[in-house]
């Protein structure tokens, strides 16, 4: 009986021992649980923190493509006001082109009516002396009468 006994003893002592490690394994794996439980809450955290930066940036995303399509559309504008603007420019050069090749045609003109001018002055000069002239010998042609 002693035997027994002492055996059931040494049993119940180590059954103690077990139950003790396990009943501190077991608060260790409850305040493991515990601080699991404050990281995932954390990390749930970050986590939302980060969806609303995602959203925020989403957002910002949008508004940049939105001020991109815009810019794109103001610069399409541009390059069709630019060609507009070339095509008005080559008019005006091709008109300015008439307008120079009439003025040279003008400048010739001018210069032929000066030397017709010129040629109808040295004529009628021409035709003053000879009056002149026929004055004269109208005049002696009397006295000689």
């Amino acid at each position: 009986r002693n035997w027994e006994w002492g055996n059931g003893t040494e049993l119940g002592q180590r059954n103690w021992e077990f139950g003790q490690r396990n009943f501190e394994l077991g608060q260790r794996s409850w305040e493991l649980g515990q601080r699991n439980f404050e990281l995932g809450q954390r990390s749930w955290e970050l986590g939302q923190r980060n969806w609303e930066m995602g959203q925020g940036n989403w957002e910002l995303g949008q508004r940049n493509f939105e001020l991109g399509q815009r810019s794109w559309e103001l610069g399409q504008r541009n390059f069709e006001l630019g060609q507009r603007s070339w095509e008005l420019g080559q008019r005006n050069w091709e008109l300015g082109q008439g307008n120079w090749e009439l003025g040279q045609r003008n400048f010739e003109l001018g210069q032929r009516s000066w030397e017709l001018g010129q040629r109808n002055f040295e004529l009628g000069q021409r035709s003053w002396e000879l009056g002149q002239r026929n004055g004269i010998g109208q005049i002696i042609r009397q006295k000689n009468l």
